[in-house]
């Protein structure tokens, strides 16, 4: 008895109409937003401990400190908000266009040094170095891939971390040119990929913000000690109310601002790796149809 093989075709998991056009539009707001998100979050405190500051150096009266806030503020309210968010925006978009190496690196650090097994880790210490070689995409992913059983996705890696000779394949042009391709064979898997990327820009901004306000807010509590004991000295009038609440300001901020950076640090590696994963992943569904999805 002959039996008859049905063809299985894989279908997109979503399509569009014009997906080049979706894909922009999704671009844009990630970009915007990514950028927008990051500025306001470090504007926003550095600017109550600059103003704090300043308002220590120039002695103003704590039992008036709301009153000129709002003097000095409510002329230019509108003024003042539309360059808030300029300033924001330009200034997140710094952060949101930096390279990413650095808390990748720090949190690869942290990660690596935690696992009792490192063998199989997408980053790894060689035999001249006692910390891990961090370069995206990683010397070590293709030990990574085969260690948890995704052999279809190691094989698409033409470096192995265990095989020196193949060091010189390993470039950050890999996955980007994947992204490429799959955006161009299939677009209406690009949404996702855009996405992560977009997830893992985010993560990082607010990493690089945080680090600014930790160090921004060493700075003032620097000034306004500077000032306190500059008073002093000059025997003029201190206003201890608003010294101590402008201190512990700052102090607060640094404790708080250091966990959300060490939080970051704990999980960002991962995402990093996530997104491997998933362009690869996508880039092999991808070549059942379309075969030369590979090829250079």
């Amino acid at each position: 008895m002959k039996i008859q093989e049905k063809k299985v075709e894989i279908q997109p998991a979503r399509t569009f109409k014009n997906p080049s056009i979706w894909t922009s539009i999704q671009e844009f707001l990630n970009d915007f937003f990514g950028s927008l998100i990051p500025g306001i979050y470090f504007s926003f405190f550095i600017s109550i401990s600059i103003l704090s500051t300043i308002l220590i150096i120039c002695s103003i009266d704590s039992s008036n400190f709301i009153d000129n806030t709002v003097k000095l503020v409510n002329p230019f309210s509108v003024e003042l908000f539309i360059c808030f968010l300029i300033f924001s925006f330009v200034i997140g978009s710094v952060f949101y266009r930096k390279d990413p190496k650095e808390p990748d690196r720090l949190s690869a650090e942290y990660i690596y040094n935690k696992s009792s097994d490192k063998i199989g880790m997408a980053v790894q210490a060689n035999s001249k170095e006692k910390k891990p070689q961090v370069d995206f995409p990683y010397l070590y992913i293709y030990e990574y891939l085969k260690d948890r059983g995704l052999n279809h996705l190691a094989k698409m890696i033409p470096w192995k971390g265990n095989d020196p000779s193949t060091y010189k394949y390993r470039t950050k042009m890999f996955i980007n040119i994947l992204k490429i391709r799959i955006n161009y064979f299939v677009p209406e898997h690009n949404a996702d990929i855009i996405k992560n990327e977009a997830h893992i820009r985010l993560i990082s901004s607010l990493w690089f913000a945080t680090k600014g306000i930790i160090a921004i807010s060493i700075f003032n509590i620097i000034i306004i000690l500077t000032a306190f004991i500059v008073q002093l000295v000059l025997d003029l009038d201190i206003e201890y109310d608003l010294l101590a609440i402008c201190c512990l300001w700052n102090f607060l901020q640094i404790i708080l601002f250091f966990f959300i950076r060490k939080s970051i640090i704990k999980f960002y590696h991962y995402q990093r790796v996530r997104e491997i994963v998933y362009v690869l992943e996508t880039a092999y569904l991808a070549s059942f149809t379309y075969k030369n999805i590979f090829k250079l």
